[in-house]
């Protein structure tokens, strides 16, 4: 069964007892692991197998303390069933068997929709019975009686990459240098950025353009990928996309329940979580934002069970900075609201979570003439990938400090130049910004101008945003 996005083993116990024929499941079993029992005695009956006569049927499905729930309990349950009637024995499958499978009415079995999910790579086949170990065996098992005497269903193993598509840039057309530029930075290093500005401005066509541009991933990453997505019963194509609304609950942006669900921020994991008007967001959910951006993982504990759900994602967030829409930090405009209300409005935005931001940008600044053609932007990115790639570097959001330093053009120590006052991600974090402006000139030493420039990306937004509190 699954715990999170992880698969663990569950043990089936039956014990058949003198008295009042019914059936009882022990171990918290919810609805559809109840129903089975009722499946699986119709294929008995319509494959003219025997079932147990003026007996009590117990049915323990361990570990006892964790909630059941389960589209393949069909399968070892009939097993088990099969077993203690004696029809079977543990010498007709192979040694450490599991099994997996739903059962229909006439008997047949079927591979539930979630076990390719459970595939550890392209060279293995998906089987409905089970596997052997951590390696999936193929066997046909013959069980006398059943309608289909083939229980392993095959699945031809498929090249994960040749499903990749990168999307359509719906919005392909020409963007200022600045908006330019920003674009390719988010791209490039993968930066978690905080857009803020005027409504109506660009900030969330900016954020689906950086998703549409995103580098293509390995193969690796787009087997975790799917692996996620198929637990949502979703099919993706490239990296994922999600933009949930800003009144989504906590348990559903996290993951929870009982047994445990991925959420929301796995969704998003090897892609970009999109959130739109980030003020308008629980403080809880921009509290629960803190773990995943920091290290890429969402830690859940329900009823006594701990899952640890993948959240690598590339934050977007927009948000107005006032209630109107309409203020931007140093300068007159007509706002219907007063500064008072405004800054109240602001002290919705988590501070610790704004600084784990690498980047920020105020959209009323990203005017200039619209003559950069997004073929040109494109271009430039493939470029940019491959020297990468070629570098060996992975994200260069999740670079330290360390690792940044080493490609410092004369081994220049800046981290002490901004002052003790200053955060020490707001310091890694102008880094990050400087390295990734390095990428975009395929130079494999960051320059004095490098970190300058960041500055404006890293440092100076955030001191800009303070000075409205």
């Amino acid at each position: 069964m699954k715990q999170g996005i992880q698969w663990v083993p569950l043990e089936v116990e039956i014990s058949l007892t003198q008295g009042i024929p019914s059936v009882e499941f022990l171990g918290l079993p919810d609805t559809l692991a109840k129903e089975s029992i009722k499946r699986i005695k119709t294929a008995f009956d319509n494959c003219n197998l025997p079932w147990p006569q003026k007996q009590k049927i117990t049915i323990n499905l361990r570990p006892n303390y964790i909630r059941k729930s389960s589209l393949g309990l069909d399968l070892p349950v009939a097993i088990g069933m099969l077993k203690c009637l004696g029809i079977v024995n543990k010498d007709d499958f192979p040694v450490n068997s599991y099994f997996y499978g739903e059962l229909d009415l006439g008997g047949r079995v079927h591979q539930p929709e979630d076990l390719p999910s459970f595939v550890p790579s392209k060279k293995d086949l998906t089987l409905v019975t089970g596997v052997s170990g951590k390696k999936l065996y193929c066997k046909t098992l013959q069980i006398p009686g059943l309608v289909d005497r083939e229980m392993a269903k095959y699945v031809e193993a498929e090249d994960a990459l040749s499903l990749l598509r990168s999307p359509e840039d719906e919005n392909a057309f020409p963007l200022s240098a600045p908006v330019a530029e920003l674009l390719k930075i988010l791209v490039a290093g993968e930066h978690s950025a905080l857009l803020s500005g005027p409504a109506g401005s660009g900030k969330t066509t900016l954020a689906y353009r950086v998703h549409a541009l995103s580098r293509p991933p390995s193969e690796e990453e787009f087997r975790k990928i799917r692996k996620i997505h198929l637990q949502f019963g979703d099919e993706v194509r490239w990296r994922p996309l999600s933009a949930p609304h800003h009144s989504i609950p906590l348990i559903s942006m996290v993951g929870g329940s009982s047994p445990i669900v991925p959420g929301e921020l796995s969704r998003a994991h090897g892609g970009v979580l999109l959130l739109d008007e980030l003020l308008e967001f629980s403080t809880s959910i921009q509290e629960a934002l803190r773990e995943p951006m920091e290290s890429g993982e969402v830690r859940v504990s329900r009823r006594g069970v701990q899952a640890r759900l993948p959240a690598q994602f590339q934050t977007i967030a927009t948000t107005n900075l006032c209630p109107c829409g309409k203020y931007v930090p140093n300068k007159i405009i007509r706002c219907r609201f007063s500064l008072r209300k405004c800054r109240s409005y602001l002290e919705r935005l988590s501070g610790p979570v704004v600084d784990r931001f690498d980047v920020m940008s105020f959209s009323d600044q990203w005017g200039g003439d619209k003559n950069i053609a997004p073929e040109n932007i494109r271009e430039h990115l493939k470029e940019v990938f491959e020297f990468q790639k070629s570098r060996g570097i992975g994200s260069n959001s999740r670079l330290s400090i360390r690792d940044v330093s080493r490609d410092l053009l004369k081994e220049v120590h800046v981290v002490g130049y901004w002052g003790e006052d200053m955060s020490l991600r707001r310091k890694r974090a102008v880094l990050r910004v400087a390295r990734t402006l390095a990428d975009l000139e395929l130079k494999s030493k960051i320059e004095l101008s490098h970190v300058a420039k960041a500055e404006n990306y890293a440092i100076r937004p955030f001191v800009n945003l303070e000075m409205l509190d």
